[in-house]
């Protein structure tokens, strides 16, 4: 049975794609064919389950059309893939198969920045699932930046070309702008859960100052052999280049003034300076 050890868990626009990209470069780790799984956040985070399956359906389906312009596509990728589509979804069976695929001697890892947000529950169902040995990586990123880079986000899914203050006080509205970075409750909760080893939080801005020593402090973290990475410097989906008008930094500022107090008062002012 191949199950993950290793979780990386958010934040959400905090460069889990970033980081799920140089871990694939790794021959010490392995990743499941599509980014984010979804499973520990789909039976703890009831919200979620409006979309997970269509999320895990569609990145089936583009490994599927990966492997075949690649020519890899057999029988043994099909069978994975037909039984990955099959329901009961989100059962341990299921993620199970999820990494069958992973090669003996690797590392699996389930990067899902929304296991973040799971309950006490969650995390204790986690540790039945994944054994109570297992690691979790936590990116975090400055609030207002990382509030920021989501609404950004949500500007190009609404394909907002000018929006209308109107637009932008509706996006500041939204209660996920401000639960994807609810520090405050997602890691003090992790940290009343979990050993203080088990955790591994890096700030966000590191990714761009020193990527590469992020990446020997996951390996170092992960047990595994250092890798020589290339293009750590490059973006993964990088936010849309937008103009964000100065009320709603203001607006942000003062909506998570008490989250960026949290990460102070944790984890020093030098580690907050850092996840900008």
């Amino acid at each position: 049975m191949k199950i993950p050890h290793v979780i990386g868990i958010g934040a959400q626009k905090a460069g889990t794609s970033w980081l799920h990209n140089n871990i694939k470069q790794n021959r010490s780790f392995w990743v499941p064919p599509f980014k984010e799984v979804h499973f520990f956040d789909h039976n703890f985070v009831p919200e979620n389950r409006a979309w997970t399956e269509g999320h895990v359906r569609k990145g089936v389906k583009s490994a599927a059309e990966r492997w075949e312009k690649q020519g890899i596509h057999n029988h043994k990728r099909k069978a994975w893939a037909r039984t990955a589509l099959e329901k009961p979804m989100f059962t341990k069976n299921w993620y199970e198969h999820i990494f069958s695929l992973c090669p003996d001697g690797r590392i699996p890892i389930d990067i899902t920045p929304e296991y973040s947000s799971i309950s006490t529950d969650g995390i204790k169902f986690a540790e039945d699932v994944l054994g109570s040995n297992f690691r979790a990586i936590y990116i975090v990123r400055s609030p207002v930046h990382r509030a920021i880079s989501q609404i950004k986000m949500m500007i190009r899914r609404r394909k907002l070309t000018s929006p209308s203050r109107e637009d932008w006080m509706d996006l500041l509205n939204l209660d996920v702008i401000y639960e994807r970075g609810n520090y405050k409750s997602h890691i003090s909760r992790w940290m009343s859960a979990r050993p203080k080893e088990s955790l591994l939080f890096i700030p966000f801005g590191m990714i761009s100052k020193d990527p590469l020593q992020v990446m020997r402090d996951i390996e170092e973290f992960t047990n595994a052999e250092s890798h020589d990475y290339r293009n750590l410097n490059e973006k993964i989906f990088a936010s849309a280049p937008i103009s964000i008008p100065d009320y709603v930094y203001e607006n942000l500022n003062i909506s998570l003034c008490d989250q960026e107090a949290y990460l102070i008062d944790t984890f020093g002012s030098e580690f907050f300076e850092n996840s900008k």
